[in-house]
């Protein structure tokens, strides 16, 4: 299975206090495997990641961002 990992943002009372939603997404289904709100740090990336691992999936495609 091959997970696309995109992330959005939200904004809580204003936008300067942005809340980011991980999305992890079986691309070839297009469903929803699982959801990480944190921050855009490899931090939240990572924990999002070792959950994921119990999926037994081998091989995660993102956008451009470095993380």
């Amino acid at each position: 299975m091959v997970i696309k990992l995109d992330e959005m943002w939200h904004y809580r009372n204003s936008k300067d206090k942005k809340l980011w939603i991980w999305q992890a997404l079986n691309y070839a289904a297009g469903e929803l495997i699982d959801w990480k709100c944190g921050n855009l740090s490899e931090k939240t990336a990572a924990a999002l990641i070792e959950r994921l691992k119990k999926t037994g999936a081998k091989f995660y495609i993102a956008d451009e961002y470095v993380v």
